[in-house]
């Protein structure tokens, strides 16, 4: 990943844990890939990680000057064991929910004073 770059994660903000199951519900699904934001915002704090508060959660990751961290097979499996009812307790804290209009001007995603999120 270059420095500059940015990785996207969508529905990283599920409303049910219905919809946040880690099994396809036949219907509308967001999986649990809010487990990933939580990941990252514990195990690799040398990255920017957050989710804005828009559609079911929009991830944004970046700041990649440093490589990963390496993460011990434990540490994988206890975040693999977070519930819906942990994400609904602290979902600033867990994925770093934030609302549009916060979003740091250090994101690559940021729309500065002339652009609106909707042209990115």
């Amino acid at each position: 990943m270059a420095p500059t770059g940015l990785i996207v994660l969508d529905d990283c903000n599920p409303v049910s844990a219905n919809l946040a199951s880690d099994k396809p519900t036949g219907s509308a699904w967001n999986g649990d890939v809010w487990k990933v934001m939580a990941f990252i915002r514990a195990t690799q704090p040398q990255w920017r990680a957050l989710t804005v508060d828009a559609d079911q959660g929009v991830g944004l990751i970046w700041g990649f000057a440093a490589a990963a961290a390496p993460v011990a097979d434990e540490t994988i499996s206890q975040f693999k064991g977070l519930t819906f009812a942990d994400l609904e307790r602290d979902r600033a804290g867990i994925i770093g929910l934030t609302p549009p209009r916060f979003l740091p001007r250090d994101c690559p995603a940021w729309p500065g004073p002339t652009r609106s999120l909707k042209s990115i």
